[in-house]
């Protein structure tokens, strides 16, 4: 057996005895404190049966690969086990021996444990949800290993340091199947999303990938099809259904749900339009009833407004196109709503949304009713000129006319010195005569407004933090405990306060870089002597009163957070609350730079041709 030193020498390497599965699970619990780290040929290592490894994301494995490429080895040795003669079980580390053979390594440094199913789910389990990036799916597999080697949900709680209700909130992702479970260690789903899914059958559930996510890893999820309107299909919901649950003419051969015994609600009581939940059992009903509701509404559309075009979703369910199949419309053109620039006018302004009987209401209203009737009729002109097109849009929940472009058709407008503003730039859209520049100073304002609200983000994160720092510190029942970053802090302040040059020679005289920023050991002899729950309350006062605590990227800000983590405060509760009202910005903020990209790439593809 040869120990991994300093010197280059030839690994030698000592073939694994043989070790009973029996053996080993008449061992103890306890994991031996100083197993053996020795190197073993990669080729040698078989991947643990209980790993708890749903998705490893490609491009990180890569680069990874080529980091232990470039140093000819890896760093952090991973633990295995004997299971059989000349073979090897991974148990820890999966992803540096994936690296590893990725990178064309021979030989991996390795601690050889004799260890039990039990004592190998625990490490993989407890070295999974220290993880800062641990997914709960992973997490959820973990656990379900555990359960295997019958523990129950309390014992599991206990033994990890969790609430019971977390373990069980785990337990029941693992009614995703294969396949879903992979597209939500991939991050396309929530947890909540993830969650609703597994509510579903695993037949049904297998229907939904197939029908919608079959190709998502060469084509990504879609994201037009919205997830909640599926699983309110697929989950058969009565409550939310896309039809009138009450119409006993919606299918000839078929009654109304509201008596149905199909209906779980009709089963449980007497009054079920009262019930909070009802399901149907007869899927095959519930689909033909969609279908059929969607047949009607077409039919209505068609009768009204004339549409001589369909637009659907990147990815139409099959229930759209049966019902398009249906309503004979199966030969009209078809375009897919994120390929075409709509062209609907505002909204007809509600009365109800003004004072009329104000003066300037009145007036303010009929402004804006002029308005509306003025881009309806200029889209009416372009219509009957053949410039733009009537079509229907049908979605899983709703059928609507609108009016389109399929095409963006450049046309020179300028303007002065000053640039347009956003509604000159949208006017400019629905005239048709914005031009490249126009649109590209668009994008760009968008964009600096986006950057603007980012830095706001930051600092009500960091202000929220501040806030909840400070008032966890005031209440009459707080439980101070001594961390890390409070000692860090404390330290901190006390150089930070270093005046004149003291702080240069400070650095200088313990060997610091002078250009450079740290934390020393050397205190006061006051300091040494103040109890560890005097330090902790002077360590946060004094991190709260500085200046700059307030403001992210600077020193007392980065020591605020972690003094905040490190006295429990959830940090990632506050962050998640503000990341959710960001991405809602930023969704918003998308919808409407996505068009004005495809229209502004247009029209440099049609300036070009000109200018050949």
């Amino acid at each position: 057996m040869t120990t991994i030193s300093k010197k280059k020498q030839s690994p030698k390497v000592k073939s694994p005895a043989k070790v009973s599965r029996k053996d080993r699970a008449e061992k103890t619990p306890s994991v031996p404190e100083k197993p053996n780290c020795i190197l073993i040929p990669i080729d040698l290592i078989d991947y643990s049966p209980f790993n708890y490894r749903v998705y490893i994301d490609p491009v990180e494995l890569d680069n990874l690969a080529k980091g232990i490429k470039s140093l000819g080895r890896i760093i952090h040795a991973v633990t295995v086990r004997i299971v059989q003669k000349e073979r090897y079980e991974l148990v820890v580390g999966e992803r540096r021996v994936r690296a590893g053979h990725l990178a064309g390594l021979s030989f991996i440094p390795a601690f050889v444990d004799d260890l039990t199913d039990e004592q190998v789910v625990e490490i993989q389990l407890a070295e999974n949800l220290q993880r800062q990036d641990a997914h709960p799916m992973e997490e959820a597999v973990g656990i379900g290993n555990y359960q295997k080697v019958h523990k129950t949900d309390k014992e599991i709680a206990a033994r990890l340091g969790k609430s019971l209700s977390f373990v069980r909130q785990r337990v029941k992702l693992l009614a995703l199947i294969p396949e879903l479970r992979e597209i939500f260690a991939a991050g396309h789903f929530t947890l909540t999303q993830a969650l609703e899914v597994a509510t579903l059958s695993p037949e049904a559930q297998q229907s939904l990938f197939t029908s919608y996510y079959s190709d998502w890893k060469e084509k990504g999820v879609p994201k037009t099809v919205s997830l909640e309107s599926l699983l309110r299909i697929y989950r058969c919901d009565l409550k939310n259904a896309p039809f009138d649950t009450k119409d006993k003419d919606l299918l000839p051969d078929m009654k109304a749900c509201s008596h149905c015994p199909h209906n779980t609600a009709t089963l449980k009581s007497l009054f079920p339009e009262s019930e909070a939940q009802a399901h149907c059992t007869n899927r095959d009903c519930y689909t033909r009833k969609c279908i059929a509701h969607l047949v009607r509404a077409i039919a209505a559309a068609m009768l009204e407004h004339k549409p001589t075009a369909l637009v659907l979703d990147q990815e139409p369910s099959t229930n759209i196109r049966e019902a398009i199949e249906q309503a004979g419309l199966a030969a009209l053109p078809t375009y897919e709503d994120i390929h075409i620039w709509p062209q609907d006018a505002e909204g007809k302004p509600d009365p109800d949304n003004y004072e009329l009987e104000d003066p300037a209401g009145q007036e303010e209203y009929d402004h804006d009713l002029a308005d509306y009737q003025h881009d309806l009729e200029l889209l009416q002109r372009q219509v009957a000129a053949g410039t733009l097109i009537t079509g229907l849009y049908i979605g899983e929940d709703e059928v609507r006319p609108m009016i389109f472009s399929p095409e963006k058709r450049p046309e020179r407008h300028y303007y002065g010195e000053k640039p347009p503003t956003s509604a000159e730039v949208k006017a400019a859209i629905k005239a048709n005569t914005d031009t490249i520049e126009m649109l590209e100073g668009e994008i760009a304002r968008i964009h600096s407004l986006e950057t603007k609200k980012q830095e706001d983000d930051t600092n009500k994160v960091q202000a929220a933090v501040h806030t909840a720092l400070r008032e966890q510190i005031k209440a009459p029942d707080v439980v101070l405990s001594l961390s890390e970053a409070d000692i860090a802090a404390g330290r901190w302040i006390i150089f930070d306060r270093l005046g004149d040059s003291a702080p240069h020679y400070f650095k200088k005289a313990v060997g610091w870089e002078t250009s450079g920023r740290g934390f020393t050991q050397s205190l006061l002899v006051r300091f040494h002597q103040l109890t560890p729950e005097q330090v902790c309350l002077l360590a946060r006062l004094a991190v709260l009163q500085h200046q700059d605590s307030k403001r992210p990227g600077t020193d007392a800000a980065q020591l605020c957070y972690l003094v905040a983590q490190g006295a429990g405060v959830n940090t990632a509760a506050i962050e998640a609350e503000h990341k959710a009202i960001a991405d809602q910005r930023q969704f918003r903020q998308e919808s409407r730079l996505a068009p004005l990209r495809v229209r502004l790439e247009t029209k440099k593809a049609k300036a070009a041709a000109t200018a050949a």
